[in-house]
């Protein structure tokens, strides 16, 4: 895939890059623990492995589509989130109240940022239609007519 491809696919399309990279970055975490420090070698591999591949689709969802800022602090609330309840369930860690009050704020101020951000969640990277380009010039506030947008840059979304 070349990377102009990579510029025109469907927004939603970098969120779901965004949360196989948590999956890998968990599968990663897990790893680190169950190596042990390197009492064994081949669960520190498998977590390299892992957070190169976590690494590698980070790269692909914030290739400007995805604030930084917004994506990131996606990214940490489910790592952080999904760690902790894999620390419960498969180490056996404890899991108290104030923990779980921790992780409901961060998962709030993550929610706020994604709902603030310039970039909504659902949204193609381009009008393709001419009642899609109508909705996307109203919806930049733009005084056109709804027949087409008024400029270039109101006709398609970030």
């Amino acid at each position: 895939m070349n990377p102009e491809t990579l510029q025109h696919l469907p927004h939603y399309v970098y969120w779901c890059v965004l949360a196989v990279a948590v999956a890998f970055e968990l599968m990663g975490t897990t790893f680190i623990r169950e190596a042990k420090g390197f009492a064994y070698p081949a669960a520190a591999l498998k977590a390299c492995l892992c957070y190169s591949i976590c690494t590698a689709l980070c790269v692909v969802a914030f290739a400007a589509h995805i604030d930084l800022s917004v994506g990131y602090t996606v990214w940490c609330v489910l790592g952080i989130s999904a760690t902790a309840l894999i620390g419960k369930y498969r180490f056996g860690e404890h899991f108290t109240l104030l923990k779980v009050l921790a992780l409901l704020l961060c998962a709030l101020g993550s929610m706020l940022l994604v709902f603030q951000s310039e970039k909504p969640l659902f949204v193609t990277s381009e009008a393709n239609t001419p009642l899609e380009r109508s909705f996307t010039t109203v919806a930049n506030g733009s005084a056109g007519s709804l027949a087409g947008p008024a400029n270039a840059e109101t006709a398609t979304l970030p």
